[in-house]
């Protein structure tokens, strides 16, 4: 089955996001359809990366990415629109995704949304996760919000330290508010929960040993974010390519020179990703958690499988510089791989 993308070239993101989002209207007015005939709210909840407080156009979702999209579903739908995150990291320690949507200039269009914290928000479904350190086995919740809300990921196209690169899949973390032992009612934690995806207790990856990341941790991140797919991929992927960040992302990298300017879009966001990995010069062998989720049936995973509307994405092909560890990570060793297909087949 071919799945549908769109890329659009524009130096003004708001214009790229909207006319990608119309080369692909059909297949999102077909998704919104089926939404509704779920028994879904008519209310959209865009969902940006937005990691840090600390303005950083490349390491955070652009106001101007999301406004392209309230565009669009102002034009299309009677959507009510929501844009929020759980934002997880501030240089003073206490990051708070209200300064974050404050600093990077979504407070400035209260006519286009109201902004929301989803860490704030009461859980709305739970799945299992790998975690190494948990006394016993570990659920996180999604936000439930982002349960019951139509849900466009808009990523930025950035690296990552073992994983290769985190867009629209791995964006959906920022949704993750909640954690509880398995068949507890009671949680342990609620709101920045993102540190238990990484495999040990709920330790972020700065806080882990450098073969623990590069080794076990990676293993868990991969199987915890096919599981969070499954659980609740986004309805709509859109990528932020206005500045793409190389080398040491997902937070610290640098700007790619040969890359930018252009935005994604897509209803399946396996697909975006994978398309996103081949721009990049990412073989999926490396991108292992998006390949296992295609190969799930949560979406196209093979570009040859992958229809462009718009721009080929080989026009924008630019092989990024890798984050400097993740020439420890990329090559999966045998036992990883095995030791990943047995936490998802769990």
């Amino acid at each position: 089955m071919t799945a549908n993308i769109a890329i659009s070239k524009n130096d003004d993101q708001r214009a790229a996001v909207i006319a990608a989002l119309g080369l692909v209207r059909d297949d999102v007015l077909a998704a919104l359809d089926r939404w509704e005939q779920a028994g879904g709210q008519k209310r959209v909840l865009i969902k940006p990366n937005l990691l840090s407080t600390n303005t950083n156009l490349m390491c955070n979702t652009t106001v101007d990415a999301c406004l392209g999209v309230a565009d669009f579903f102002g034009e299309a739908t009677t959507y009510k629109v929501l844009v929020g995150d759980g934002t997880t990291y501030e240089s003073k320690h206490k990051p708070s995704t209200m300064v974050a949507l404050e600093n990077h200039g979504y407070a400035a269009h209260k006519e286009a949304w109201n902004m929301v914290d989803l860490h704030d928000d009461v859980t709305g479904r739970w799945f299992g996760i790998v975690n190494h350190e948990a006394a016993r086995p570990v659920e996180l919740g999604v936000a439930a919000l982002a349960v019951e809300s139509f849900v466009v990921s808009v990523a930025k196209m950035k690296t990552h330290d073992v994983l290769g690169m985190t867009l629209c899949l791995k964006n959906m973390m920022g949704t993750l508010n909640a954690a509880r032992y398995r068949g507890e009612a009671a949680e342990i934690h609620h709101g920045d929960v993102k540190g238990y995806m990484h495999g040990f207790g709920n330790k972020k990856p700065h806080e882990l040993a450098r073969a623990q990341n590069v080794g076990p941790s990676k293993v868990a991140l991969a199987a915890n974010l096919v599981r969070l797919a499954a659980c609740r991929l986004p309805d709509l992927a859109v990528v932020d390519g206005s500045t793409v960040m190389e080398g040491s992302g997902p937070r610290r990298g640098s700007a790619c020179a040969g890359l930018g300017g252009f935005a994604m879009a897509g209803t399946d966001p396996v697909a975006v990703d994978a398309t996103c990995a081949a721009i990049a010069g990412l073989p999926l062998d490396s991108f292992q958690y998006v390949l296992r989720a295609g190969e799930r049936g949560l979406g196209t995973h093979g570009v040859a499988n992958i229809a462009c509307k718009g721009i080929g994405w080989q026009a924008l092909e630019c092989p990024l510089k890798r984050h400097p560890l993740f020439a420890e990570a990329a090559p999966w060793k045998q036992a990883e791989l095995d030791e990943l297909e047995g936490y998802l087949a769990l």
